[in-house]
Parts: C-alpha cells; sequence; structure tokens
C-alpha cells in the first residue's frame, strides 16, 4: 500500500511526545506552510498511540499512519535484511524508509521533525530540487568518518526538515552502504 499524495508532510511521532510542552505547538505551527495544505500531514507512530494522543492528533486533523501500512513497509523491505535491521535497531530510519516506501509515489516528501517550529508564513522548496535538508550541528544519522572517501554519502545528517523526491531513493544502494557501513557503526 503507498498514498497517492502529491506533497505529503510527514512526522515520526514519538511515544509520549503529548507530554513535552513545545510537541503540539511545533506541530501547529506547521499550518504556516503555505503551498501543503493540512490535510496533507501524516503522522507516522513510533508505537501505538494512546487514546489522548489520538484524539488530540485526529482534532488537529493529523493523519495517523496505522498497523496496516506497517504491514505494507515489511513486504517492501522483505528484500532488504540490512534496512529490516537497522530499522529495528534505530527509530530514526523507522521515519526515512517508511516514509520513502509509503510515499513513493509522491512528487515531493517533507519530513519534519515533531520539534521544529515554523514561526511565520513559508513556501517549501518543492519545485527546485531532489533533496534539500536541514543543516544542524548535532547529526542523527551517523556512518564511520572515512565514507565520504569511499561512497557517495554524507558522513552525517539531521533530519529536522528533509524535502526529497522519492525517485531519488535507491534501496539497493541504501542496503549495501547499510550492510557494509551502519548495521555495526558505533560512532
Amino acid at each position: 500500500m503507498h498514498f497517492n499524495c502529491k506533497f505529503p508532510v510527514v512526522t515520526l511521532y514519538g511515544s509520549n511526545y503529548i507530554n513535552n510542552e513545545w510537541t503540539i505547538p511545533c506541530m501547529e505551527s506547521w499550518k504556516h506552510i503555505r503551498n501543503i495544505s493540512a490535510e496533507n500531514f501524516f503522522i507516522l507512530p513510533d508505537k501505538v498511540l494512546s487514546k489522548e494522543e489520538e484524539t488530540t492528533l485526529k482534532n488537529m486533523k493529523f493523519n495517523i499512519l496505522s498497523e496496516e501500512q506497517e504491514a505494507s513497509v515489511q513486504l517492501f523491505l522483505k528484500d532488504y535484511p540490512g534496512l529490516t535491521e537497522i530499522r529495528k535497531k534505530d527509530v530514526t530510519w523507522k521515519k526515512l524508509l517508511d516514509v520513502g516506501i509509503l510515499f513513493r509515489k509522491s512528487e515531493k516528501i517533507t519530513i519534519i521533525d515533531t520539534d521544529v517550529y515554523i514561526n511565520s508564513s513559508i513556501t517549501l522548496p518543492l519545485d527546485d530540487c531532489d533533496l534539500a535538508y536541514m543543516r544542524e550541528d548535532i547529526p542523527a544519522y551517523r556512518a564511520k568518518w572515512f565514507i565520504v572517501w569511499k561512497e557517495k554519502m554524507v558522513p552525517a545528517l539531521n533530519a529536522g526538515i528533509i524535502i526529497v523526491n522519492p525517485e531519488i531513493l535507491n534501496f539497493d544502494y541504501l542496503e549495501k552502504l547499510t550492510t557494509k557501513y551502519l548495521i555495526n557503526c558505533n560512532e
């Protein structure tokens, strides 16, 4: 199963984020995005949502991805044991992989962290690039330091906001990189 949504905005929603004082104000601030309507906002839960979380998020008009989508992702990844393993080890990979799989028919996907606050009206660069991401000093995804000399990959990335054309996602290449460098990386 995949979604036929032209420009989805997706966030990985962590268990009990609702108890953080910044989560709801940050997520509500995404309505400042001028060129994406709120009905295209999706929640990818890291675990099962509580009734309170589900009610709050539905009242905010977010679409909540469910267990049905989980089965679809697992089916897609059946030929990618490295990606399957890293997705289980690190929930941040769930965000990147699941979104790329579930929204692979979209034109551009915006992945946004729940702690990103949009202060005023903005327009996302949806027509200008195949990949754009926010750079931050603290990387969330980290590979071995020498990867830049061996592969076409940045050594680290923080995914506060990523805009990606899903057509550029090469799961075979990600499988190779994951197996070779990332699964056993402790750096």
